[in-house]
């Protein structure tokens, strides 16, 4: 058990910042479902998560910085594209909503290299695929699946956008009562 005073629970990303066509699509799909029960994220909050470690002993963020700059050595700015929408859970209980993140090899290998180096030095990594998203939501209840499903589909085609990305970030993720804060711990731009 890991003390919470000399923790932080953490977790490397791409901070996004998308367009106002892409706000205006999630506002729209906000009202659009405002009579079931979604936790939406605040804009601000918008990220790809990359690696999530949880509550980790802060005497292992030097390391973790010393790893993020390793991961992206060779990796320059690149565009990014967000399309679409869609949700993860079963089909009778769906529990997140998401913007989707069109395939990028520089994403892909910056996953691949954080994944390696974070197993060689000892951190436990996930080995489910890595399914690149932007968390819109999280779902506490849905009324009416059907309409849910409905207003799912009429998004498919939104949510486009395209961002330059020059840098990953390590976060630390604060729970308040008002919901998680995510403060930038560290930056790591690319060459």
């Amino acid at each position: 058990m890991i003390d919470n005073q000399n923790s932080k629970r953490l977790f490397i990303a791409v901070g996004m910042n998308p367009d106002i066509g892409f706000i205006n699509d999630f506002n729209a799909l906000k009202d659009d479902l405002s009579s079931e029960r979604i936790r939406w994220e605040k804009k601000e909050n918008f990220h790809i998560t990359l690696h999530f470690f949880g509550e980790t002993d802060i005497q292992k963020i030097s390391l973790i910085k010393t790893i993020m700059k390793k991961s992206v050595v060779h990796i320059v700015p690149f565009s990014l594209r967000i399309n679409g929408c869609g949700y993860f859970g079963q089909k009778n209980n769906p529990n997140v909503i998401w913007a989707g993140i069109v395939v990028s090899k520089f994403l892909t290998s910056i996953h691949q290299s954080l994944q390696k180096n974070l197993r060689d030095n000892n951190f436990n990594v996930d080995l489910k695929p890595f399914h690149p998203h932007l968390t819109l939501g999280r779902i506490q209840q849905i009324k009416n699946l059907d309409d849910f499903f409905d207003i799912v589909d009429d998004y498919q085609e939104a949510f486009q956008c395209e961002e330059l990305i020059s840098e990953i970030r390590l976060y630390e993720s604060i729970r308040q009562t008002h919901g998680m804060v995510y403060s930038i711990v560290e930056k790591v731009a690319f060459s």
